[in-house]
């Protein structure tokens, strides 16, 4: 009887099959928040004419700009992003414009402050106009269903650059001695 035999290959080609499969299953949003949401609404549809998508579920991100609590809940103004595989808003330049979620919790205005990242599944409920600065600016308004925070990302300086990488890597993550000592 004959074995089969795979070879380091044929693992890695399957192991990376199933990381590929895997990888649409890494939203922070609940399934059912997923399916419940309108597949092709994006932002710059949204935006132009908001009253005619009132009650679609729509999964937007970007940067918290300001929030304000009431005794209703909270508002906060987001900054559109566009948002990456896992739903997570992209480090970019470029914004859509900016949209309210409105929330019927409390949300703490040191946890969700400005410049945090911010997915949200959210049912759309209308427009609002305020100004920025001297302009008419017109908000698109959603009621938030699932808003998730993401963590902050610590960046530290870049330290000298040494000749070396190997050198750089390996001293300044924790090692007194080169590698090759």
């Amino acid at each position: 009887m004959k074995r089969l035999q795979t070879t380091k290959w044929h693992s890695l080609l399957g192991l990376l099959c199933l990381l590929s499969i895997m990888a649409g299953c890494f939203s922070p949003l609940s399934k059912n928040v997923r399916e419940q949401a309108e597949q092709n609404l994006f932002f710059e549809t949204l935006s132009t004419n908001p009253g005619a998508f009132v009650g679609k579920v729509a999964i937007l991100g970007g940067e918290i700009i300001r929030i304000e609590n009431s005794p209703d809940g909270t508002v906060l103004e987001v900054l559109e992003k566009r948002l990456d595989r896992w739903d997570m808003p992209k480090e970019e330049d470029r914004s859509g414009g900016r949209f309210f979620i409105e929330t019927s919790s409390f949300l703490d205005p040191l946890i969700y402050r400005a410049g945090r990242k911010v997915t949200v599944a959210a049912e759309v409920i209308g427009r609002k106009s305020e100004k920025i600065g001297e302009l008419d600016y017109t908000y698109p308004c959603l009621r938030a269903i699932e808003i998730h925070l993401w963590p902050e990302v610590q960046r530290y300086p870049e330290p000298y650059p040494y000749p070396f990488p190997v050198w750089h890597y390996w001293y300044f993550h924790g090692n007194p001695f080169p590698p090759w000592y």
